[in-house]
C-alpha cells in the first residue's frame, strides 16, 4: 500500500437529488432507502413493531379489517386514548389492544329465511330487497329456532358470497350441515363493501335494465373510485364519512363502556338531518361548524361536487337556514369555482383551506351574517387525493399530481430535488397516477418530517414515501408498505398502517418488526481530484457514529468515464467503531461510494470521510 498521495475530504449535501445525472449531483446523495437527514447528516430511520392483541376474546385478533384509507387518533373527558380506522371495508376503534367494530348498519330486516341442504355448507339466504353485492357484510340475530342451522353456528356475522336475485343470496357456513333445515333471524346489513382502487366494473345495472343475467357483467362499465373515509373529532365523540355516502356519529359517552365492559354491538348511527351524499367533512377552525365538501345543494337536492355547507354552530344536526332557530342559525352553503369537484380540505390555525381538482380555496369564519368568506387562492394544483395534505405551524402542504406545493398566506411551488423521479413517467418511484386518490400524508414531528406515502410505478398500493424535513429543507424517499400514517401525540410512536391490515409502532428501535431491516445510501460520482486524469486510490478513512458491536459496510465504485457500463467494484468492507482506515486499490476519474447494513439493530450515522488518491498513468 502506498504512503504516498494526498487525503481528500468527501463533504456531501443532505438530502437526495434525482433531478440530474449522477456526475451533474458531484457531492449530493442520490438514493438510498430506510435513511434520513438531520443536522445535515445522513443516518438510518427507525424501526417498527406490529401492535399484538391483548384482549381476552378467543381467538385474539392482531389486524384490523381492510385496507386502511385514514386514521383518528384522541382522548375523551375520561382521558382514554381511542384510535378509529377506516379502511375500505370497516370503521373500528383500536383500544387497549382489542379491535372494535363501528361500522353503521343500513338496513335491518325480519323474517329472513335460511335454507340448506344436508351435506352442504352453503346457505340459500331470502331477504327481500337487501340491496347487496358479494363481500358485503351481513349480522344475523335473534333467530326464531336455536344459534345453529343443523348444528353449526348461524348467528354472527357472514361475508356476502352470491346475490343470486333482489331478494336473495348464499353464504357460506363453516362447515357442512348434517341434515336439510330451514330458519328465520334477522338480518343486519353493514354499510356496503368499498373498493380497494380505482377501476371500471359492469354488472347489473351497468348497461341497460334486464340485457345481461343476475351478476353477470354486461357489455357496458362503469368507473369505481377507491373508498375513502373522513374522520373528524366533535368533542369526545368521532363523526365519520364515506365519500359519496351520508355523514355519522358515535357518541363515545354512551358507548365506550357497552363496548369495553359489556361486549355490547354499539355502532355509528347516520345524521338524517345532514345531506345524505357527501364528498368528505371538516370541522371548522375557529368555530365549530361541521362542514360537508362536495354534497346534495340545499335548493335543488341535487349532488353537486363543488357545494359547501356547514351545519349550525355547536349542532351538527342542523343544516336548514330556515328553521325555526333563523334568527341564530348559522348553517348555510357555498358553490365554489375552479376545477370539476372539491377532492377534500384541511384545519388551519386561522382557515380552512379547500382542495379542487384544479384549485385551493381559503375558507374564513366572519361572523354573520355570511358566515364564511371564500378566497381562491391558488389554481393548477389540484391536489392528488383527500388525504394528501397536512398543517404544519400554519403552513400547509399537499402533493399535487405534477409536484408540491404549499400554502402560508401564499400559495407557491416547492423546489423538490426528486421531482423527476416522482413525476416522470417511466422511474420506479414514480407516482402512479391511475391509483393516486390513496397517497396518504402525515408528519413526523420528532423529525420534523412531512411523509407523503403513495404507489409508484406499476403497485396499485402505496409502497414508498417522500418525506421533506421543513426545518432543515430537506427531501429524501424510500420503499415502504403503508397506507396511513398517524404522527404520535396521544400516543407516544407514531403508528404505520401496513398493507398486510396490521398497525405498526414506529420510531421503535432498528429492526422491522424484530427483523433485519436493510438501510444504504449512495452518493452521486465524485471526481478523484479534478477529474480530468485517472487517478489512485488506496484508501479511505471513514468518519461515522455507529451502535456499539455493530457494524457497517462500504463499498466503493470507480470509472474512467462517466457513461462506463463496466465499473469497478471494490468491497463490500465490513467496517466497526474501530476501524482506522479500509486499504483496497483501484483507479479512475470517478468514484461514488454506498453505505449499508443488514443485521439486526444496526445503525449508522455518517460524516465526512477521507480518501487517499494520487496521479496515475492510464493503460
Amino acid at each position: 500500500m502506498s504512503n504516498d498521495g494526498e487525503l481528500k475530504k468527501i463533504v456531501f449535501q443532505p438530502g437526495f437529488n434525482k433531478n440530474t445525472t449522477d456526475v451533474d449531483s458531484e457531492g449530493k446523495w442520490v438514493d438510498g432507502n430506510n435513511v434520513r437527514f438531520r443536522y445535515g447528516k445522513a443516518e438510518k430511520i427507525g424501526g417498527w413493531v406490529r401492535e399484538v392483541a391483548t384482549q381476552e376474546s378467543t381467538p385474539a385478533v392482531d389486524t384490523f379489517t381492510g385496507t386502511a384509507r385514514t386514521a383518528l387518533a384522541w382522548n375523551t373527558l375520561d382521558d382514554d386514548s381511542l384510535l378509529g380506522i377506516a379502511t375500505n371495508e370497516k370503521v373500528e376503534i383500536f383500544s387497549n389492544g382489542e379491535y372494535y367494530d363501528m361500522t353503521p348498519i343500513v338496513l335491518s330486516t325480519t323474517g329472513v329465511i335460511f335454507t340448506t341442504s344436508a351435506g352442504s355448507n352453503i346457505v340459500q339466504v331470502s331477504s327481500a330487497a337487501h340491496n347487496s353485492k358479494a363481500g358485503d357484510r351481513v349480522i344475523y340475530t335473534s333467530a326464531s329456532t336455536a344459534a345453529s342451522i343443523g348444528g353449526v353456528p348461524i348467528l354472527g356475522e357472514f361475508p356476502i358470497n352470491e346475490v343470486t336475485g333482489a331478494n336473495t343470496y348464499t353464504v357460506i357456513m363453516t362447515t357442512a350441515t348434517a341434515t336439510t333445515v330451514g330458519a328465520t333471524c334477522t338480518a343486519n346489513y353493514l354499510y356496503p363493501l368499498g373498493n380497494d382502487g380505482n377501476g371500471t366494473t359492469g354488472g347489473w345495472g351497468s348497461d341497460e335494465w334486464a340485457t345481461s343475467a343476475w351478476g353477470e357483467v354486461g357489455t357496458g362499465s362503469i368507473e369505481v373510485g377507491v373508498r375513502q373515509w373522513s374522520l373528524e373529532n366533535w368533542g369526545e365523540d368521532l363523526l365519520a364519512n364515506p365519500n359519496g355516502g351520508g355523514i355519522y356519529t358515535w357518541d363515545a359517552d354512551t358507548s365506550l363502556d357497552s363496548i369495553l365492559v359489556d361486549r355490547s354491538d354499539v355502532r355509528m348511527q347516520l345524521i338524517a338531518t345532514a345531506p345524505l351524499e357527501v364528498g368528505s367533512i371538516l370541522t371548522g377552525s375557529p368555530t365549530r361548524h361541521l362542514i360537508a365538501l362536495g354534497c346534495t345543494d340545499y335548493a335543488t337536492s341535487v349532488f353537486d361536487p363543488m357545494v359547501i355547507r356547514w351545519s349550525h354552530s355547536e349542532d351538527f344536526t342542523i343544516w336548514d337556514p330556515l328553521t325555526s332557530t333563523a334568527s341564530t342559525n348559522e348553517s348555510g352553503d357555498k358553490r365554489i369555482r375552479g376545477g370539476n369537484k372539491i377532492i377534500g380540505g384541511l384545519r388551519s390555525k386561522a382557515e380552512n383551506i379547500i382542495f379542487t381538482d384544479d384549485s385551493v380555496h381559503s375558507m374564513k369564519w366572519i361572523g354573520n351574517p355570511f358566515i364564511y368568506s371564500f378566497n381562491k387562492v391558488g389554481k393548477n394544483a389540484g391536489i392528488c387525493s383527500q388525504h394528501a395534505a397536512v398543517d404544519v405551524d400554519s403552513t400547509v402542504y399537499w402533493m399535487a399530481r405534477t409536484g408540491f406545493f404549499r400554502y402560508n398566506g401564499k400559495m407557491s411551488s416547492m423546489n423538490c430535488t426528486l421531482q423527476k423521479a416522482i413525476f416522470t413517467a417511466g422511474n420506479p418511484e414514480t407516482l402512479n397516477l391511475d391509483q393516486k386518490e390513496k397517497v396518504y400524508a402525515g408528519t413526523n414531528s420528532e423529525f420534523n418530517e412531512i411523509l407523503w406515502f403513495y404507489p409508484a410505478g406499476g403497485s396499485e398500493e402505496c409502497n414508498r414515501y417522500v418525506a421533506y424535513n421543513y426545518l432543515e429543507d430537506i427531501w429524501y424517499d424510500g420503499a415502504m408498505d403503508r397506507t396511513v400514517w398517524l404522527d404520535q401525540g396521544i400516543y407516544d410512536v407514531p403508528y404505520g398502517f401496513g398493507t398486510d391490515s396490521t398497525l405498526y409502532g414506529h420510531e421503535t428501535g432498528k429492526d422491522a418488526d424484530g427483523s433485519a431491516m436493510r438501510a444504504w445510501i449512495q452518493s452521486a460520482e465524485i471526481d478523484i481530484a479534478t477529474g480530468e486524469q485517472i487517478m489512485f486510490s488506496d484508501k479511505f478513512v471513514p468518519d461515522f457514529t455507529l451502535a456499539d458491536g455493530k457494524t457497517l459496510n462500504l463499498t466503493i465504485q470507480t470509472r474512467e468515464y462517466p457513461n462506463d457500463p463496466n465499473p469497478v467494484t471494490k468491497g463490500p468492507y465490513s467496517m466497526n467503531n474501530t476501524t482506522k482506515k479500509v486499504s483496497y486499490r483501484t483507479r479512475g476519474r470517478q468514484a461514488n461510494i454506498m453505505y449499508s447494513t443488514s443485521i439486526t439493530g444496526g445503525d449508522f450515522i455518517v460524516g465526512a470521510p477521507r480518501i487517499n488518491v494520487m496521479p496515475d498513468g492510464g493503460r
